[in-house]
């Protein structure tokens, strides 16, 4: 195998094969100019060690922040774009806020919002591991890179990682007083800002600050005025360093985001005329003794479900309905790192996190003018985590590992008002969590010879969830809604995972490795309790286990680098979300068991000086082979957001201008197949696939300090679902599509 010092130089050139876009502007092309390389320079910490990509055993695609703000990225869900095989959006349409991450990697991941049910790929901000989904879509400010890590990560990362890990790095601080200012301007009142310092106050002691805002109108505009989809987010990071020793270096970073938005931008898909909840009402009388009017002709809106049809279906951009409709949040949190050089061959690290959320949102999931159906959400949660490594080496660096400690605690509570049809009362719908995870974990890596390396992880993994339901529901005259429900749910769980590797250098520039995993997601309880005095259910755990092939090799010769894995995947007792008949509410079951096989390429090409290329196709075969008892997916049904193909091309071209700077043209094309966004499948929840092209133009001035992009997002002006959900009892089916095209330019400038 190749050692890490023999070819340090060489493998920090081997950069994640799917980086974003426009290309870094660093391709000068006169005879004068400094010569450079090719492809960049990117180191991954996908094993919570820092290496090159050729030598992790790990299939992972790394984007530095500088490539996602000039590819126009906000916020990180726009990764998945770049990403084979990983669908990142929001659960804005079961919630109402585009906050609530959704995040399915190779076919496995958590579509629901609620503070009982765990995400399903992790997501780390500078080692911290977010616990909840609310607010976990990230603004893309102030970032060094972020990596996504695809299939299981249960040994180094551990809690929730069944699907993989996003692993997202801030920026470092320099030692000189450097920094860097944006403004942007496009369609839709478009107003960014943003800007940071980095301050070296001595040898010892260096800070930054930094900050953004974004204002944006939405995309549905409801008959009322009201605009949904809106952006108007605003937050900033302090970070700060301290080298006291040689041998200890401690960081802190504290960072807060604000949201004040109207809700997600849906828009209704399906009328509500052959739900259960539409035939009950139709059929049965008030509690005040009167009946439903009869067709719309009957008169009002109280009640008037028979004209809760088609004629609302207003298209992608409008909607008819007239309920509720915010997203607040506030989100901060703090981290401390400290890291300990023990010996020349030993470091202790401990990364301590604190982070707080506080939010509320609502929607009207009717999209009618009546007010039929409606929920508001009040969500809290802090989280508290403590993690300590110890990283040594050993035998000349040719035995190499980490071992440590990892706890977290998290307290939380959110309360649902769902509304019905007037004269009905509100159901309540309640839970308070109080969890707590415990695991040891360790990795060793093994030089057995110049060319072969063997890797073995395991994680012991202890977690404990106490869940406290209520469900109120005082007048409705559904006879299994009456009353009230209050419910202690207690529930541990321990598991074992593991990784085991071997890579083996083909040549100095390829290396191919064969990998397995497992890796586990722990069970919960059902919140939306909709059953008065009845046991809450509960669901199992949900397993992957993992076989990867895969291929890593760097060309700097010629330029290029490509990465290939190929892979088979057993998910066992797979946790769904549905409603089960005789309730309206979306609850979670173990749905069976599936089979999940696929190839992923990836490459990086820059042929010649000033010309790049990059790229990443996924294919991939999922299917359920079994079903389990009273599951409500069928063997037909496929696994949500999950494409068979994804394809992503992106190229630039800069054309340097003398002493007048350099101008950059560059496109992003992503094409995604047909994906259902429900597990039981409908064919309007389900996206027939796509293609989206992009737009750039960038000019840099000679001296890099200043830059100028204009572009085009979604230039043919696709009109595809980024997000969709169903419920048959209330009849709703409700998508957020993609925004239109649009314009933007952005003035940047760093010194």
């Amino acid at each position: 195998m190749i050692t890490h010092a023999s070819r340090k130089s060489l493998l920090l050139a081997c950069a994640a094969a799917s980086a974003y876009g426009v290309a870094p502007m660093a391709y000068g092309q006169d005879d004068g100019a400094e010569s450079r390389s090719l492809l960049d320079e990117i180191t991954v910490t996908a094993r919570r060690v820092e290496e090159a990509l050729i030598d992790s055993p790990v299939a992972v695609t790394a984007v530095t922040g500088d490539e996602l703000v000039r590819n126009d990225i906000a916020q990180i869900t726009g990764i998945a774009d770049q990403a084979p095989n990983v669908n990142f959006s929001f659960a804005g349409t079961s919630s109402g806020s585009d906050s609530a991450a959704v995040v399915f990697i190779r076919g496995v991941g958590q579509n629901d919002f609620t503070l009982v049910t765990d995400p399903g790929v992790g997501i780390y901000v500078d080692g911290v591991y977010l616990g909840r989904t609310v607010g976990a879509v990230l603004d893309v400010f102030d970032l060094k890179q972020v990596e996504v890590l695809r299939g299981p990560q249960g040994t180094v990362f551990g809690r929730n990682t069944i699907g993989g890990a996003i692993n997202v790095t801030t920026n470092d601080i320099g030692d000189e007083l450097s920094g860097s200012a944006r403004l942007l301007v496009g369609d839709d009142n478009r107003f960014e800002q943003f800007f940071r310092l980095s301050v070296p106050v001595s040898d010892t002691f260096a800070f930054s600050v930094s900050a953004f805002n974004r204002d944006r109108d939405g995309t549905v505009e409801r008959q009322d005025g009201v605009v949904l989809g809106d952006d108007n987010a605003f937050g900033g990071r302090f970070k700060a360093v301290w080298t006291p020793t040689d041998f200890w270096r401690s960081t802190f970073s504290f960072d807060a985001m604000r949201e004040d938005e109207e809700s997600a931008a849906e828009a209704l898909l399906d009328g509500l005329e052959d739900s259960t909840f539409y035939n009950f009402f139709n059929n049965n009388t008030f509690g005040n003794g009167t009946t439903d009017p009869a067709g719309c002709a009957g008169g009002g809106a109280i009640g008037n479900l028979a004209c809760a049809n088609d004629q609302f279906v207003l298209g992608p951009f409008a909607s008819a309905e007239t309920g509720p409709s915010f997203n607040e949040i506030t989100n901060f949190g703090f981290s401390l790192t400290n890291e300990f050089d023990l010996t020349d061959t030993l470091t202790i690290k401990t990364i301590s996190g604190y982070r707080d959320v506080d939010a509320a949102f609502a929607r009207a999931s009717d999209g009618t003018p009546f007010d039929i159906f409606n929920t508001t959400t009040t969500y809290v949660q802090d989280q508290f985590s403590q993690e300590v490594q110890l990283l040594g080496s050993a035998f000349e660096d040719r035995v190499n590992w980490v071992g440590g400690f990892f706890y977290f605690e998290e307290d939380g509570r959110s309360f649902d008002t769902v509304s019905f049809l007037p004269p009905t009362s509100p159901l309540f719908i309640g839970a308070e969590i109080d969890n707590s995870n415990w695991a040891t974990f360790g990795e060793a890596t093994i030089d057995l010879t110049n060319r072969l390396t063997i890797l073995g992880g395991i994680r012991y993994t202890d977690e404990t969830k106490r869940t406290d339901l209520t469900s109120v529901s005082l007048t409705l005259p559904i006879d299994n809604l009456s009353g009230a429900a209050a419910e202690t749910i207690r529930q541990n769980f321990t598991e074992l995972t593991w990784r085991a590797s071997a890579i083996y250098s083909i040549v100095d520039q390829a290396n191919v490795y064969f990998t397995a995993s497992r890796g586990f997601k722990s069970g919960g309880v059902v919140q939306r309790l909709t059953q008065a005095n009845t046991v809450a259910p509960t669901f199992d755990p949900e397993f992957v286990t993992l076989y990867e092939l895969g291929l890593k090799s760097e060309f700097p010769e010629i330029g290029l680098r490509v990465n290939i894995a190929g892979f088979i995947s057993d998910y066992d007792d797979i946790q769904l979300d549905g409603v089960q008949p005789g309730q309206f509410g979306t609850v979670q079951f173990n749905g069976g068991v599936a089979d999940i096989n696929g190839v992923e390429v990836e490459f990086d090409w820059a042929p010649v000086q000033g010309l790049r290329f990059n790229g990443a196709f996924g294919y991939i075969d999922a299917e359920f082979t079994e079903i389990a008892e009273g599951s409500l997916v069928t063997l037909e049904d496929e696994l949500i957001r999950t494409p068979e193909i994804t394809w992503s091309l992106n190229g630039s071209y800069e054309f340097y201008l003398g002493e007048f700077g350099s101008l950059v043209p560059g496109f992003n094309w992503v094409y995604k197949a047909s994906h259902a966004f429900e597990a039981t499948n409908t064919d309007l929840t389900t996206e027939d696939g796509y293609h989206a092209l992009d737009l750039t133009l960038a000019y840099e001035d000679p001296t890099d300090a200043w830059r100028v992009i204009a572009g085009v997002n979604n230039v043919t002006d696709e009109e595809y679902l980024v997000a969709a959900d169903f419920n048959g009892a209330i009849g709703y089916e409700l998508g957020v599509f993609a925004r239109p095209r649009n314009f933007f330019v952005s003035l940047d400038y760093d010194f």
